[in-house]
């Protein structure tokens, strides 16, 4: 039985220059240079609240998933900060993080966490 794996990259800092010069430029990279086939973003924690107020990271993660990269955020950080809806507005989807995550570590998928 074949198992498809990617990667996952799981951003929760609320370092601006850790997402913007590493963690959104590589899970982009990483999708449009074919390191992996697959490629998700998981903005989580406070890297929620910096994105719905900043037009730079809005910006970069536009790029991602311009890119392909599929877009999610956690569903309790979003409501914690009141960001819910602009997220749905962005394009991201909302999920349970803990439950999500786990389904793609238990299928041997990396995980990058910034």
């Amino acid at each position: 039985m074949s198992h498809e794996t990617g990667l996952v990259v799981v951003w929760t800092t609320r370092d601006r220059e850790a997402a913007l010069k590493m963690a959104l430029p590589h899970a982009r990279k990483a999708r449009e240079n074919g390191l992996w086939q697959r490629v998700i973003l998981i903005v989580w924690g406070p890297s929620a609240k910096m994105l719905a107020c900043d037009l730079d990271l809005r910006e970069a993660v536009a790029a991602c998933r311009r890119a392909g990269v599929e877009t999610f955020a956690c569903r309790e950080s979003a409501t914690d900060y009141d960001v819910a809806e602009q997220f749905r507005h962005y394009g991201l989807t909302l999920i349970d993080a803990d439950g999500f995550l786990a389904g793609y570590m238990k299928e041997g998928w990396r995980v990058l966490t910034v």
